[in-house]
């Protein structure tokens, strides 16, 4: 090939790939990480598993695949193990306990200084894996606000789910005033929409915590905008909880 004929294929490839990297740029404006980074690869966009719709069942080709897939199935077990660890209670001291007053089914987590008050419910096992999180936010609700951290309380319990004012089913993390709120902590922030939907099944408000991923600050307002703007989101409030502590 002549020079003059290199010149002109340089400028068609570099044409190509300018034009290739301002749809990317277009294509990935508004999240915290594209979809093609250093650190995932376009195939993330499409994975069932990434999306949290469902499971790999086969061994991917990618090795950074092999290794996400790795990551969330020691994740599993861990919670897995973690489950056989609990305090276990029989129905009958399950029920001794809902029998209290509902003021003694709480032990005080807050500051006895603070002029409000954060308590977990004495079934709430701190063992559990994300008891952590879910009483990290509790606490910073707590600098403004009275804050309960909920147990999981059978459907058969209708009289105490009566009690505490629970939806019919749901589970929510979190009594703030007389709102619930159900604390998620999604593996990756494609997953975040679907996590506040989660939260929405429980009859709860969502809070998003960072725990498991990374969300800056500045992209908080683009996260709720997204999870307002999905027809399942059927509340008017979101939380987010960053590591700095605040929701």
């Amino acid at each position: 090939m002549s020079l003059e004929g290199q010149e002109r294929d340089g400028r068609r490839r570099g044409r190509k790939d300018r034009r290739r990297t301002e749809e990317g740029q277009r294509e990935d404006r508004g999240r915290t990480f594209p979809d093609y980074n250093p650190y995932t690869i376009r195939r993330c966009r499409d994975c069932d598993m990434n999306s949290g719709k469902g499971k790999l069942a086969f061994v991917p080709e990618y090795e950074l695949c092999r290794g996400c897939k790795i990551i969330r199935e020691c994740y599993q077990k861990r919670e897995k193990a973690n489950r056989e660890n609990l305090t276990r209670y029989t129905p009958e001291e399950k029920h001794e306990i809902y029998m209290r007053p509902i003021e003694w089914q709480f032990e005080r987590l807050s500051d006895d200084k603070s002029p409000y008050t954060v308590t977990r419910h004495i079934l709430k096992d701190k063992k559990e894996m994300d008891f952590k999180r879910v009483e990290a936010v509790a606490l910073s609700f707590g600098k403004s606000h009275d804050m309960r951290i909920m147990p999981e309380i059978h459907e058969s319990e209708t009289q105490i789910r009566l009690a505490f004012g629970l939806p019919e089913k749901k589970n929510p993390d979190l009594i703030v005033w007389s709102d619930f709120v159900d604390v998620k902590s999604p593996f990756s922030t494609s997953n975040i929409v679907t996590n506040a939907n989660d939260a929405v099944r429980q009859g709860s408000i969502a809070c998003i915590t960072d725990h498991l991923t990374v969300i800056p600050e500045s992209k908080i307002k683009h996260f709720a905008g997204k999870i307002f703007g999905d027809k399942n989101y059927t509340k008017d409030t979101v939380y987010f909880y960053v590591k700095k502590g605040t929701v």
